[in-house]
């Protein structure tokens, strides 16, 4: 637990009980949702006093890799690629209520290209996902990656997509992403939407805004570059604060410059420029 004023009032934390790392956590309902990657998750007070028995979130004995968590107003939302061994890997978003049981089964979003045969390539991934919820809205976003023999790694091999994800877990509109960035994108819910981030080629970092149902509105490219990861983003009040490089710089929920270091540094760069239908949102 971290105060705002950056103190910490409980030096030793509290044990959760999942096994390696914690993936992800997230706020609703009173209560912090934190996922291990061993695919069980925590219950854990806000004042850091208790924490619930662990529960299972995914199939057990797989690792969960990539997850990520968001709270949709009912329930938690649990994105995560589930690495497998003679079927592709998946990413799957899980439904957990506030009271700690499954609402449903995993909602399969997408699969990898490839199969792994072996376990010799445990380090690879064959598709990543994100996801994120705003409003009672869900989006999510995956990439398709290619295991690379020659380096024991993978690489992001196809257009990354993004959808809405309904109440229902129904899949809205499947839109590519264009231009092809270098990292898979990360989703962000804000007010009125959604903040796609993410690394293009030339590694320019790329923000885009997001209707509630994935419909772009707007898109900006950020001069110079930043790490390989993109921006971190938060919001505050109805503005962004977005961090990179040692720096930070808040802009509106439409994208326009507030306050920061010289706003130069930010432009519409000429290739992201948005189409006649869009034009003067840039």
């Amino acid at each position: 637990r971290l105060l705002e004023n950056g103190a910490l009032p409980d030096m030793e934390g509290r044990a959760l009980g999942v096994q390696l790392l914690p993936e992800a956590s997230s706020y609703g309902a009173g209560r912090v949702f934190v996922l291990g990657s061993d695919g069980r998750g925590v219950f854990v007070d806000p004042s850091c006093s208790s924490a619930t028995e662990p529960i299972a979130v995914a199939q057990a004995n797989l690792p969960v890799l990539h997850s990520s968590l968001s709270f949709d107003g009912t329930n938690f939302l649990v994105g995560y690629t589930q690495q497998a061994v003679a079927y592709p890997d998946r990413f799957v978003v899980q439904k957990v209520s506030p009271t700690g049981s499954l609402a449903g089964g995993p909602i399969p979003i997408a699969s990898a290209s490839w199969t792994r045969t072996t376990s010799d390539t445990e380090g690879a991934v064959g598709i990543v996902g994100h996801q994120a919820s705003e409003g009672g809205a869900s989006l999510v976003s995956y990439a398709p990656y290619t295991w690379e023999p020659a380096t024991f790694t993978s690489t992001m091999s196809g257009t990354p997509h993004f959808r809405a994800l309904d109440s229902n877990g129904a899949l809205g509109t499947d839109r590519a992403f264009s231009p092809m960035p270098l990292y898979e994108p990360r989703v962000v819910g804000v007010s009125g939407g959604f903040l796609l981030t993410t690394v293009t080629n030339g590694w320019v970092p790329l923000i885009v805004k997001l209707q509630p149902d994935g419909t772009e509105i707007r898109r900006l490219a950020l001069i110079p570059s930043w790490p390989a990861r993109g921006p971190g983003i938060a919001q505050s009040g109805t503005d962004l604060v977005m961090s990179g490089m040692g720096r930070f710089w808040r802009y509106n929920g439409d994208l326009a410059y507030v306050s920061g270091p010289a706003p130069t540094n930010f432009r519409a760069a000429p290739q992201y420029r948005a189409s006649a239908a869009n034009a003067g949102n840039v």
